[in-house]
């Protein structure tokens, strides 16, 4: 553990290895063990992050399953009307509407959504092509020619004199 805590703080393995009083060759054995450690704990909490992200959206992908299902079931509405007879006062007539619903499209949505982040996470999409832009990345990159190249040297040159005779 020593040698690690020296490690991450900046020491060079000569440094370590006269600050614990052990032959250099062991630090450099034992850092190159650390470092593999180190690398493969890493692997581990990626694949640990990544199979959580996973599981956030496959929960995600069902709450908008059922979501889906729940709004292609038929509703009810409840209409009141009053209907008055004569002077002796007022009927109330209530009428029932069932109407089936053919979904609501924000959850098909929500799904493909959910379908491209999980396609991103692992990979299985083709890297996107970019092309390359000047600085601006307005304007597609064209290499220099050579006679460019001389140029803008010769003047980075001639700035670079101006600055060191200041």
């Amino acid at each position: 553990m020593e040698i690690s805590r020296l490690y991450l703080r900046g020491y060079t393995q000569a440094q370590i290895a006269d600050e614990i009083g052990v032959d250099p060759s062991t630090v450099s054995r034992d850092i190159a063990v650390l470092i593999e450690r180190w690398k493969v704990s890493a692997n581990n909490n990626v694949s640990q992050h990544r199979q959580f992200e996973l599981d956030l959206l496959d929960e995600l992908e069902k709450e908008y399953k059922n979501g889906w299902e729940r709004s292609k079931t038929e509703a009810r509405q409840q209409k009141a009307s009053k209907r008055k007879r004569g002077a002796d006062g007022s009927d109330e007539q209530a009428t029932m509407t069932t109407e089936t619903q053919v979904g609501d499209p924000r959850f098909l949505d929500g799904i493909r959504s959910v379908i491209a982040d999980r396609r991103r996470l692992l990979g299985l999409d083709a890297p996107t092509k970019i092309a390359q832009t000047d600085s601006t990345g307005e304007h597609s990159y064209a290499p220099l020619t050579d006679e460019e190249r001389l140029t803008k040297l010769a003047a980075l040159i001639e700035s670079a004199a101006t600055k060191k005779s200041r």
